[in-house]
C-alpha cells in the first residue's frame, strides 16, 4: 500500500469509526463501481475490521451483515481492469503507480475483512454466507470478475483451514452447493481460473472433513480418519483440476441427503444458467460422479428435482 493511503486511513480511521454501519454501507454505495479514484472503500473495510474485534457486526444480525458484505463485494470486484483504472488515473494526474498501490491495496483489505469476519464468528454457516455471496461472482461472464472472487475464495478458504478451528458442533448447511459452484469453475476456460478453484476444491475438503469427522460416533472416527489420511496424502489442486469429477467421487460417499440434493440442483443450474460450451463437460462430468457414488440415494433426487422442474 502506498504511504499516502497509509497516512489518509490513519487520520480518517477515528472519524469512521463513530458512524453507524448503515451511513458506512451508504458511503459506499455512493462510490463508482467504474472508478477508483478515493480511498473510501478501503477505509471503510479497515473499519469493519475493527468493528469485527470489537464484534459490533456480528450484533447487526444475519440479513444486515449480508446485505453489508454483498455492498462491499460488489463495490470491489465490481472495479475496471487496473490498466483501465491506471489510464484513468494518469487523465486525473495520479501516476499508474498510486493508482496499483490503491488497487491492490483496496483488494487486500477486502480479504483481510473477509477473514476478520470469520474470526468473530467462528462457524460454518459464517464461512457459507461468504461464499455464497462470491459464488454468482465466480459464475460471472467477465473473466477479471470470475478471477476475483475465486481468488479472494483461495485467501479465505486457505485461512480457515491453517488458522482457524470452527465450531465442531455447528454443522455445514450448504456445503452441496459451494462444492458444485467451486467444482463447475475447475474447469474454466481460463486455464489460471480453473487452477485456482481446484486449490480452493483442496482447502474446503480439508475443512470439511475436519468438521464431519468432529461430528462421528467416537467408534467410527479412527477408521475415517485414517482414510481420509491416506486419500488426502494423494490429493492436490492438480489432481481436481484435471479430473474434477473426483470432486463428486469423494463427496458423494459421504454428502447427506441434503447436500445431495444441492449438489445436484447447483449443477444443473449452472449447465443451464452459468455454463459455457468449456466447463459444460466439467458440469457434466460432476453429474455423472455423483450419480455413481449415490447410487440409489440419487434417484430420489432426481425425482424431486422433476417434481420442482414440473411446478
Amino acid at each position: 500500500m502506498c504511504e499516502g493511503v497509509g497516512l489518509m486511513l490513519g487520520a480518517l480511521v477515528s472519524h469512521l469509526l463513530c458512524l453507524p454501519l448503515c451511513d458506512l454501507q451508504e458511503m459506499i454505495k455512493k462510490e463508482p463501481w467504474d472508478s477508483l479514484s478515493s480511498t473510501i472503500r478501503l477505509q471503510a473495510m479497515a473499519i469493519i475490521i475493527e468493528l469485527s474485534k470489537k464484534h459490533v457486526v456480528k450484533a447487526m444480525g444475519s440479513h444486515q451483515r449480508r446485505v453489508l458484505l454483498r455492498t462491499f463485494l460488489k463495490s470491489v470486484f465490481s472495479l475496471p481492469l487496473l490498466t483501465t483504472l491506471q489510464a484513468q488515473g494518469v487523465i486525473r494526474g495520479t501516476s499508474a503507480q498510486d493508482t496499483k498501490d490503491l488497487f491492490f491495496g483496496t483488494l487486500q483489505t477486502l480479504n483481510e475483512m473477509l477473514q476478520s469476519l470469520i474470526l468473530e464468528n467462528p462457524v460454518p454457516a459464517e464461512l457459507e454466507s461468504i461464499l455464497q455471496l462470491m459464488g454468482s461472482w465466480m459464475q460471472s461472464r467477465k473473466d477479471c470478475l470470475r478471477e476475483r472472487a475465486v481468488w479472494s475464495s483461495i485467501l479465505l478458504l486457505n485461512f480457515v483451514a491453517t488458522e482457524v478451528k470452527l465450531d465442531e458442533a455447528s454443522p455445514f448447511t450448504r456445503l452441496g452447493h459451494l462444492v458444485a459452484v467451486l467444482g463447475i469453475r475447475c474447469g474454466d476456460p481460463v486455464k489460471e481460473i480453473g487452477s485456482k478453484a481446484a486449490e480452493a476444491v483442496h482447502y474446503l475438503i480439508s475443512i470439511a472433513w475436519r468438521q464431519k469427522i468432529a461430528q462421528l460416533d467416537r467408534k467410527n472416527v479412527e477408521w475415517t480418519e485414517q482414510r481420509n489420511k491416506e486419500f488426502l496424502a494423494a490429493w492436490s489442486p492438480t489432481v481436481v483440476c484435471n479430473s474434477p469429477s473426483k470432486i463428486a467421487e469423494l463427496f458423494g460417499v459421504y454428502f447427506n441427503p441434503r447436500e445431495r440434493t444441492d449438489f445436484i440442483l447447483t449443477v444443473m443450474d449452472g449447465l443451464t444458467n452459468h455454463c459455457n460450451n468449456n466447463c459444460q463437460p466439467t458440469a457434466e462430468g460432476l453429474l455423472s460422479a455423483m450419480v455413481n457414488s449415490g447410487g440409489t440415494k440419487v434417484e430420489k433426487v432426481w425425482g424431486a428435482a422433476a417434481e420442482m422442474d414440473g411446478n
